[in-house]
């Protein structure tokens, strides 16, 4: 036999029997080894709500002051002197923004920004002479003697945000 067979057949048989060595130590561990049961802690048992339960939330703070206006100043609601409704006429809608839309369930509130004085208006409610018609998600739709005037959110852009067009 060459010098290069009879170191390969070594090789050879010092691999065999190093895996068999393992084998035999892996079944040996396998059998002499127990392992401990999975520990599972102690938890209180939660109750659940039930699936029926209606939840009142108060929301007349949230809605007094706004959260994100500077000071969280409590909105003023309109005041009547006799309870008596006056024939208004109809003004300028320039001064009219707004700010932003409550929903609470089907009742949709407005908050009006009306000459730096802040309104809350819903459906047919009046402002300048004007009736708000419809109030959704998004807009406010007033109705005037002829016109429909739409009121949406317009978010104002910070004065450190410049736009420049791109020339190519």
């Amino acid at each position: 036999m060459s010098k290069h067979n009879r170191l390969s057949v070594i090789v050879t048989r010092v691999l065999i029997s190093s895996i068999f060595a393992c084998c035999l130590i892996a079944g040996l561990f396998w059998y002499f080894i127990t392992v401990q049961p999975v520990r599972v802690p102690y938890m209180q048992p939660y109750d659940l709500p039930e699936e029926n339960t209606v939840v009142e939330i108060d929301t007349s703070i949230a809605l007094e002051s706004p959260l994100f206006w500077d000071g969280r100043l409590p909105v003023a609601e309109p005041e009547s002197a006799d309870g008596e409704s006056s024939v208004i006429e109809m003004g300028s809608i320039d001064g009219v923004k707004l700010l932003g839309i409550i929903v609470q369930g089907a009742v949709r509130t407005a908050l009006l920004d009306i000459d730096k004085k802040v309104k809350k208006v819903v459906k047919d409610d009046e402002v300048n002479g004007w009736i708000v018609d419809q109030v959704s998600a998004d807009k406010v739709m007033l109705k005037g003697s002829d016109q429909i005037v739409e009121l949406s959110i317009v978010r104002e852009r910070p004065d450190s945000i410049k736009l420049e067009s791109v020339a190519q």
